[in-house]
Parts: C-alpha cells; structure tokens; sequence
C-alpha cells in the first residue's frame, strides 16, 4: 500500500507535467523521423552513387541487362499485337461472310418490283416533297407573350 501512495501522489503532482512532455515527445517523434528516414535514404543513395562511380561495369551490366528486358517486353508485345490484329481480321471477315450469306438468302426489295404492300405505300399519295412546304409543317414563329399575360388588353 505504501508504493501505491507515494506513485498516486506523484501523478496528482505531476500529471500534467507528464502528459505534455507524452505530447511533445510524439510531437517531436513524428517530426523528426520523417526528417531521419529522409537522411537515412540520401545516405544510402550518395553510398549506391559511390559505388557505381568506383565499379562502371557493374552499371553497363545493369543497363545491358535492362536493354534486354527491354527488348524482350517489345518482343512479347509485337507477337501479342499480331495475334490480336489477325483474331480481329478473321472477326472481320466472319461477319462480312455472315452479313453477306444474310442479304443473299433476303435479296430485299427492289423500287421496280411492283410487289409493295399497302404499308409500304405512302400515307399521302398525293403529297410531292418537291413542291414546298404545305400544311402544318412550314415554319410558324412563337406567339409574343408578356410575363403576367396581360399585355395591351
């Protein structure tokens, strides 16, 4: 009981010098290893710089073999593009071979054949759209109205 006393007086009397130095050390935690992190990288970075300046071949061996993944990644992607352009040409003359086995079992039909239907006669046989507009469907301006509908009356 006696240890429990003495540590509960000690937060009474310090707690909130305690809780602001929790603070700003997590403050000053987060802060600074951002910073650290950063130098610790830079660092790495000046050494791997150092290193290839004092062995090129170790570099001309990675850009050789960069090259070669390069080249090898084209290769990969030229072969796969030829495949996909001759699947879409054989698409392409598949539906031109149905398209044309459709229209030659339906030949359609044809202005001279005299074998219309009454639907497909005109509504108005009587009607020559090279004459002009006629009816309804000529041009007609808006009607002037005024806000309220109570202009000049």
């Amino acid at each position: 009981m006696l240890g429990l006393d003495w540590a509960g007086e000690l937060v009474v009397a310090y707690g909130w010098y305690v809780l602001g130095a929790a603070l700003l050390g997590g403050w000053l935690w987060q802060r600074c290893s951002c910073l650290l992190w950063r130098w610790l990288e830079d660092r790495e970075d000046r050494r791997r710089t150092e290193y290839l300046l004092e062995h090129p071949e170790v570099s001309e061996q990675r850009m050789r073999e960069l090259d070669a993944a390069r080249r090898r990644m084209q290769s990969e992607y030229d072969a796969k593009a030829a495949l996909a352009a001759e699947r879409r040409k054989e698409l392409e003359e598949q539906r031109r071979q149905e398209f044309l086995n459709q229209h030659r079992a339906d030949p359609g039909h044809r202005l001279s054949d005299g074998a219309g239907t009454s639907a497909s006669k005109s509504l108005r046989a009587e009607h020559n759209p090279l004459s002009g507009p006629s009816g309804s469907g000529r041009y007609r301006p808006a009607r002037p109205s005024c806000p309220g509908g109570g202009c000049g009356r």
